[in-house]
């Protein structure tokens, strides 16, 4: 069951050319559309974490704007959870969390418990809902030392712990989130995105997440889209990427005596005597085959077999686009 249905969605902007010629402009403008977002088909399923990555300026944060709510679209459709989100927004930002890493939704001044009670307010959630997930966020995200603090008070790592605790205290269905590592420390990282992953997991949120940290895309999400120039690329699972992308194998070998390998299919990448380090594509030569060539003149002492880490072939896809 798709949650999000993106339906040929665009995004563009009237600028004036040649903005020094300021007087010819003022008579005769030269104006030019250029396109942020263009003719963009998406469908998410419940459930689902999709991880959203793309080049500086390739449309990301303006497509998560218009499905947010935050922006209109100049063209086409959004439907999250059947609604409008820009023209049905008072009811589709109660089922919706939001986490843009560069700003805050917390009160500045307020101690954090108290913002944490605001928010209650504002989405009117049940009393008992809200002790069980502040309870569990607290202890999850270990914010019980900090609660009675203010914001300002707080360390990047604190406040950005708080802000993703704010955003579930409500149960949203699906959330949002746009940089939400964004200046972390590894420790704080990886506590935000073990949560992310556990209540993706456990109660089933929906998680859409832009990040130029591959290590979010890769430790938090299922699924991934590439966009580049406004419009999408690349759309499949994260398994499917490796195995699209992923065929390479990478060997490393010390052998009983040096030998001379001439298989045009086993590139070696680093000869150091007796040591050898080779690269193969499974789909050109199977790892059995390469074996049985290298123990032919001598004995295999030891070896290890790795295959391209995700963070590689992501970036693989990145630069092909770029």
């Amino acid at each position: 069951m798709s949650v999000i249905e993106v339906k040929d969605l665009s995004k563009c902007y009237t600028i004036t050319r040649n903005k020094k010629q300021w007087f010819r402009n003022l008579f005769m403008p030269q104006k030019e559309t250029v396109y942020a977002v263009k003719n963009i088909d998406l469908q998410i399923e419940k459930g689902a974490s999709v991880g959203f990555i793309g080049p500086n300026g390739a449309g990301k944060s303006t497509t998560i704007k218009m499905l947010t709510g935050i922006l209109e679209p100049s063209g086409g459709s959004v439907k999250v959870n059947g609604l409008s989100p820009s023209r049905q927004r008072k009811e589709y930002v109660r089922h919706i969390g939001v986490v843009f890493g560069n700003r805050s939704q917390l009160w500045w001044d307020l101690p954090v418990v108290d913002s944490f009670g605001l928010f209650r307010e504002i989405y009117r959630i049940p009393s008992k809902l809200y002790k069980e997930n502040l309870s569990l966020f607290s202890d999850m995200l270990d914010l019980s030392d900090i609660m009675g603090k203010p914001v300002r008070q707080l360390s990047l790592g604190q406040r950005m712990r708080c802000e993703i605790a704010a955003s579930f205290l409500h149960d949203p269905q699906i959330v949002f989130m746009d940089e939400p590592t964004i200046g972390l420390d590894i420790i704080a990282k990886d506590k935000i995105r073990k949560f992310l992953t556990w209540l993706n997991q456990e109660k089933k949120v929906t998680l859409v997440v832009t990040s130029h940290d591959l290590a979010d895309i890769v430790n938090v999400c299922r699924d991934l889209i590439v966009i580049d120039r406004g419009s999408i690329v690349f759309h499949d699972s994260m398994d499917k990427v490796a195995d699209i992308h992923g065929r390479r194998r990478f060997i490393d070998v010390e052998l009983s005596e040096e030998i001379v390998v001439s298989d045009d299919r086993i590139r070696m990448i680093s000869n150091q005597g007796k040591k050898k380090s080779f690269v193969i594509d499974l789909e050109e030569i199977s790892i059995d085959a390469v074996i049985s060539q290298l123990s032919r003149n001598a004995r295999i002492e030891d070896m290890n077999i790795s295959s391209t880490p995700i963070e590689d072939i992501i970036k693989e896809i990145y630069s092909a686009r770029v």
